[in-house]
């Protein structure tokens, strides 16, 4: 943590009508927080958050992106650490949190924890064993970290995260003993297919991880599409697609209209945009101008103020005087365009460099400026009659333009 953070920090926790204004912030901007300060650093913060900020957060931290899928994963490392962080809180707070918990998630991040298998089941098994099976089994538990609660003896599949995970389910049962019995169930499931699958038993608990693992993920994307992000597959997929926009100007008419992929985020997009009266946002405060410069989230529904160029290129130039037109000539598609946008910058955030980097807000909302233009002015320069300046925006939009750029680049 550094020091202007450590102060920033002093100030939101010293009074408690900043703690008020804290827990109203967006759970994006709230996400940015924790993100500047680093999770593992950031116990009291998260001790103060509300439930739908706890989400953003754990949206954020949590996942990551699967070597050779296109999917999002859990990160178990980062579940524990994030257990642990709320164990510092103490039980109640750490029961009240697995509580809010979306069912499936807790499961996901405790299947990448713990195997769960049945006490009853387990001692029949190794009664009728042979005295050296028994006797091998029995090294083996003396060997793991494991526990028995609930009538499941819980075995640890990594040993950094036992402590701060054991500890967790400990105070939520004391809590809530039906829930954390259910949730162990679920985890046995898991585990019992793997005993199962004898010689493939390794494959199949992986599935089955993976299937728990993919109903928390669906959720977790649903809630991050509502607040502008984008999925990890979906952006992988638009890219992919933008790649395979033919260069042929005969075919722009069909290969440049709208994708799939793009109305669908951008439909979310546009229906999140627009708050109720009592859900619309209250001017913030004057100290906590002091967050600015920690980080803000990434670019979200509008095109960011400062998206341009350090030194504006003459392609972005001539794209932002197409927008002005557009939206002296027709608001709401200017509107819609600049949602567009904001889909491509937060695309580019999600798919990283094509060198691998990653992008930070702003040099994503620079990129898909920049090459928006590009392809602007690709597709006018293969048009014998320009006709008005707003007219490429009105017959294929900024996602047309940026694939058309995109496939353009060496």
């Amino acid at each position: 943590m550094t020091d202007t953070t450590s102060r920033v920090l002093a100030q939101l926790l010293d009074d408690p009508a900043r703690v008020q204004t804290l827990r109203a912030l967006p759970p994006p901007r709230f996400g940015a927080l924790v993100r500047e300060l680093g999770l593992e650093d950031a116990g009291e913060l998260m001790a103060l958050a509300t439930s739908s900020q706890t989400l953003a957060v754990l949206d954020e931290q949590l996942w990551t992106d699967g070597a050779g899928s296109p999917e999002e994963q859990l990160e178990p490392e980062r579940f524990a650490l994030w257990l642990d962080v709320l164990l510092q809180g103490g039980d109640g707070l750490t029961a009240r949190r697995l509580l809010e918990l979306p069912e499936a998630l807790l499961i996901a991040g405790l299947c990448g924890q713990l195997f769960v298998l049945d006490v009853d089941a387990l001692g029949h098994s190794m009664a009728g064993a042979s005295w050296r099976d028994a006797e091998l089994a029995e090294r083996i538990l003396d060997a793991c970290l494991y526990l028995e609660l609930d009538g499941y003896t819980l075995v640890a599949k990594r040993g950094l995260g036992w402590d701060p995970t054991v500890a967790a389910l400990l105070a939520l049962d004391r809590v809530d003993h039906e829930r954390t019995a259910r949730v162990l169930g679920c985890c046995h499931a898991i585990t019992l297919q793997a005993l199962e699958g004898e010689e493939d038993g390794l494959q199949t608990i992986l599935s089955a991880q993976e299937t728990v693992e993919a109903d928390a993920l669906a959720d977790r994307n649903d809630r991050r599409a509502a607040q502008g992000f984008v999925a990890s597959a979906d952006a992988k997929a638009f890219l992919k697609l933008a790649e395979q926009t033919p260069l042929d100007p005969e075919a722009w008419a069909a290969s440049l209209q709208e994708d799939p992929i793009t109305r669908a985020c951008v439909r979310e997009q546009l229906a999140a945009a627009e708050p109720s009266p009592a859900t619309a946002p209250t001017p913030a405060p004057a100290w906590l101008d002091a967050l600015e410069p920690i980080g803000e989230p990434a670019p979200n529904r509008a095109l960011p103020e400062g998206a341009s160029c350090p030194v504006e290129t003459a392609a972005v130039t001539r794209l932002r005087a197409a927008l002005q037109a557009l939206q002296r000539h027709d608001p709401d598609r200017h509107t819609h365009q600049l949602v567009r946008l904001a889909f491509l910058a937060n695309v580019l955030m999600t798919a990283g460099r094509r060198d691998g980097d990653a992008h930070e807000p702003l040099s994503a909302s620079r990129e898909a400026l920049q090459i928006t233009a590009e392809g602007l002015d690709r597709y006018r320069a293969e048009r014998a009659r320009q006709g008005d300046p707003w007219a490429p925006l009105e017959r294929v939009g900024v996602d047309g333009l940026f694939r058309l750029g995109w496939r353009s680049r060496p």
